[in-house]
């Protein structure tokens, strides 16, 4: 079931500005995809989102298929998991390879291991158009659900601050780009606050920027990269390194 209206734990404050403050001062909003730290963070690493495969003998118009921007409920099976790693491993290419304007970019449709119909070829599957491709502008029902208990770990909080992306229109009623609000909500109920809230016909985001009330950590995704940056401290990240469902990869941008 949708709703058009916000989850009830949901509570909106302040304006986005002065909930980003601690960010834009160390300068970590500035360049998100560089190895600038937010206060209290010791390291990083980026979440890369979930892709996945639907077998050959399967009747794709059986199985619903939701795949482009946005929050993205797991696919149903028979539809299979497949990391960026085997997808680069299997047609020849390199990992964090992507760039625009000879500019490395983060993870994105640009990457080596990306899913495309025009590139794995039959590398994965005798019909390359049975693929669901990695979220783009935010992580995945998932990836969340793996996540947010390492996170959890990690905090002395309950409660979490985001911040809406500006191309997240599904409450463009109470925000506007200029002046829109920051809110709080419960971590461990992030999911379920979500998958309430999407529908096939909206797009719905998580936060674009969130992290504790305590600070311990701050999570980011771009609208339109298909990888979550997390910061935190060392044993958090080194925890999401070694997590054995969620993909990560440590990519900078380099001069």
């Amino acid at each position: 079931m949708t709703t058009d209206t916000p989850p009830p734990d949901w509570t909106w404050g302040q304006p986005a500005a002065e909930a980003l403050a601690w960010l834009v001062e160390s300068g970590v909003t500035g360049a998100p995809e560089t190895d600038v730290m937010p206060p209290g963070c010791a390291d990083s690493t980026w979440v890369l989102h979930h892709q996945y495969l639907l077998p050959a003998e399967q009747d794709l118009e059986t199985s619903a298929v939701r795949q482009g921007l946005g929050f993205l409920p797991t696919p149903p099976p028979p539809w299979a998991r497949v990391r960026w790693q085997q997808v680069a491993e299997a047609t020849g290419q390199v990992m964090g390879g992507g760039s625009y304007q000879v500019r490395a970019v983060p993870p994105c449709y640009r990457w080596g291991g990306y899913l495309h119909s025009d590139v794995t070829g039959g590398a994965l599957r005798e019909d390359p158009a049975h693929e669901w491709a990695a979220s783009e502008g935010s992580p995945s029902q998932e990836e969340l659900e793996q996540l947010i208990p390492v996170l959890d770990r990690h905090t002395s909080s309950t409660q979490a601050i985001g911040v809406l992306s500006e191309f997240d229109f599904q409450w463009r009623d109470l925000r506007s780009v200029e002046r829109s609000p920051a809110f709080t909500f419960t971590l461990a109920r992030l999911v379920e606050d979500l998958l309430a809230i999407s529908s096939r016909d909206r797009t719905t985001m998580a936060p674009h920027w969130w992290w504790p009330q305590d600070r311990a950590w701050l999570v980011w995704t771009d609208w339109d990269l298909s990888g979550t940056k997390v910061y935190g401290s060392a044993a958090l990240i080194e925890e999401l390194r070694e997590h054995s469902v969620l993909e990560t990869i440590d990519w900078h941008p380099g001069p």
